[in-house]
């Protein structure tokens, strides 16, 4: 895809330097050219360009077009000078007029007055590493006002400043302009500018065709405690939320129309960059928009045949389909030796990847690299392949394309020992093929198909935000947007398998087949298998024991642990903790509940313990331990 040329745009505001141009047509009005004059003079400010020369540039721009509509020089300098002010330029009514004013709100703000500084903006305010709004912020139905109103205005005078400038618009802004490289514009760079024009347009005309009425403070504050659950606090505290509007259809309707219009843009500005390239060899690399390799422009290639494909699925009324297919090639020269070309493409013999190397010796081009591009018109298929053999080389390849055979091939190029030439053929050794479908008219409507209303094909969802089994409304559901076969998502059972759901009934938390209480979302566990769910149930062990009382509620074989140490009586050798085991006291009628160590039973002079320990009889007092090295059995059984 087309992406700015780094090194000649140091920042994004070189744009508006850049798509002014210097095109003075003969017809321009003296009047709107000296305004011109002014506002470029306002705007560059001798290589400071602030925001307040920005916004008084943009004024006398409009006071040119004003002038003469006709003077493109005027129009283009208009259209980016007003689209950029409006980050910028305060608003004229107590609502939320501006982008400026958006940032602001959300807790953004300007800190700086120069075009050429970064960041320009603040940072949003956070809190503990996590978004914090300042307090009153805007609510849902405030911000679709201001898209529906200020912003898409904004957006529609735009384009119609970039309509106005054509087709054979092209200018080079000097080094004294941009303090570097120069850089030139041509038609190109105009239609991609008008398709993300464009493209803002659908995108903000999709997004207010929905009910948008929720509390966004309150949203991100319970989203900040991670407590946000979608169905509790967003489709159950709202019920109009992503509801389609009462104008939403018509809003869809001119989304659809916008989308047609980035769609055409889009493709116009492929076709003249991959012109330029394939037939002047011209990379255009010091314009706005630049392509760097074969490969970019093959993306770009490639998300054209999407668009179009979207573009006729919508003309048509019908899904549509991007087929990509998965293919190796065995090319053989004269002598015989042999490369293998794996490579994936789509229907349209666009390359998205691909790579190759010798089945043998390496002396068919190389030993391997990349494939760089690959095309067919008519039945003469090209190669372009990348020879990584530490050289840096590259031969093109084109033969005649019959099904799965190539013949009449010819080859040239250089490798590492120099310049290449020779004959080829080749046959398909293996093609396998995908293909995805999605319906847009599914999202837009179309003849006999309803616009897409978010609420109404929306799932109910879980505690954990998962969307719960068995509750996507409508046959199909979504609206018929994937109609398969892949992705199949036309059914319940289908939503299953895509989104791997387990059925929760009760949404609990607790997945039905785990759950001894499906339908009930206040018991999920039955310990004692008596029917009652633990949370009801006094004594989940059945032990006969209540819980409250129980030192082991899910343990029927313990309920007391007389020395706290973890280990049931009825488990524990030593209930009482005190060095003598249960048994022991048993036998000699000691206490085995109750610590008593260090009590001397039969008035010998020795503890309890000691006689345990030298297993003497407590309770008599002719049996005593002995005294010879009493310290001797304690330390042994300590």
């Amino acid at each position: 895809m087309a992406k700015w040329n780094p090194q000649l745009v140091p920042s994004l505001l070189i744009v508006l330097i850049v798509v002014s141009g210097f095109f003075h047509p003969v017809c321009a009005d003296s009047q709107s050219q000296a305004l011109v004059s002014q506002g470029r003079q306002q705007l560059f400010e001798n290589g400071d360009m602030t925001i307040d020369g920005l916004l008084a540039s943009r004024d006398l721009f409009s006071q040119a077009v004003d002038k003469d509509a006709t003077d493109q020089d005027a129009q283009a300098f208009f259209a980016i000078t007003h689209a950029l002010s409006f980050l910028f330029e305060p608003g004229t009514t107590g609502a939320i007029d501006t982008l400026g004013e958006l940032f602001e709100a959300f807790g953004a703000e300007t800190i700086t007055d120069s075009l050429y500084d970064t960041p320009i903006f603040s940072d949003l305010p956070e809190h503990n590493g996590k978004y914090d709004p300042p307090g009153g912020l805007i609510d849902g139905s405030e911000l679709s006002i201001f898209l529906a109103g200020p912003f898409l205005t904004r957006v529609d005078e735009v384009i119609a400043a970039l309509e106005a400038v054509g087709d054979a618009f092209t200018n080079t802004i000097q080094t004294s302009e941009t303090g570097g490289d120069p850089v030139h514009i041509d038609r190109a760079d105009i239609q991609i500018l008008k398709a993300v024009a464009y493209k803002v347009r659908c995108w903000a005309l999709v997004v207010t065709a929905y009910n948008l009425d929720f509390n966004i403070e309150d949203v991100v504050q319970l989203f900040n405690a991670d407590d946000l659950q979608i169905q509790r606090d967003l489709l159950d505290a709202y019920p109009g939320l992503l509801q389609l509007a009462p104008t939403g259809a018509a809003h869809l309707g001119d989304a659809r129309d916008a989308l047609h219009a980035m769609i055409d843009s889009y493709r116009g500005a492929h076709n003249h960059m991959a012109e330029r390239v394939y037939d002047f060899n011209d990379w255009r690399t010091l314009n706005m928009f630049t392509v760097e390799t074969l490969q970019e422009l093959n993306d770009s290639a490639q998300l054209v045949n999407q668009l179009t494909e979207i573009q006729a699925s919508l003309n048509e009324n019908r899904p549509a389909t991007f087929t990509r297919y998965r293919e190796a090639w065995l090319l053989t020269d004269a002598g015989g030796a042999s490369i293998m070309v794996d490579l994936e493409r789509d229907a349209n013999w666009t390359l998205k990847n691909g790579r190759w190397e010798t089945t043998g010796t390496c002396a068919f081009l190389g030993c391997g690299g990349e494939v760089q591009d690959l095309r067919l018109e008519g039945d003469a298929v090209t190669f372009v392949l990348g020879i990584a053999d530490g050289c840096g080389g590259q031969a093109t390849l084109v033969g005649t394309l019959a099904g799965d055979t190539i013949s009449n091939g010819s080859y040239s190029g250089i490798n590492c020992t120099g310049p290449i030439a020779g004959t080829f053929s080749g046959s398909r050794s293996r093609k396998r093929d995908a293909a995805d479908t999605v319906d847009p008219n599914a999202l837009f409507g179309n003849t006999g198909i309803a616009p897409f209303d978010i609420r109404a094909v929306s799932p109910k969802f879980d505690t954990r935000n998962k969307p719960v089994i068995n509750t996507f409304p409508g046959d199909p559901i979504f609206n018929g947007f994937f109609p398969g076969p892949d992705p199949q998502l036309a059914t319940n059972e289908d939503a299953t398998h895509m989104f791997d759901l387990v059925e929760d009934t009760d949404s609990d938390g607790i997945f039905d087949s785990q759950d001894p209480f499906p339908t009930d979302p206040n018991e999920w566990a039955d310990s004692d298998g008596d029917g009652t769910g633990d949370n009801a149930d006094p004594d989940d062990d059945n032990d006969g024991h209540a819980d409250g009382q129980d030192a082991f509620p899910f343990n029927s074989g313990e309920w007391d642990d007389t020395d706290g140490d973890g280990i049931g009586d009825n488990a524990d050798k030593d209930d009482d903790g005190d060095g003598m085991s249960d048994l022991w006291e048993q036998q000699f009628g000691l206490d085995p509940l109750s610590y008593d160590a260090g009590d001397d039973e039969d008035g010998d002079g020795f503890s309890n313990r000691r006689e345990y320990l030298q297993n003497t009889d407590p309770t008599d007092p002719e049996s005593c331990p002995s005294s010879a090295l009493p310290w001797l059995p304690l330390l042994l059984n300590n």
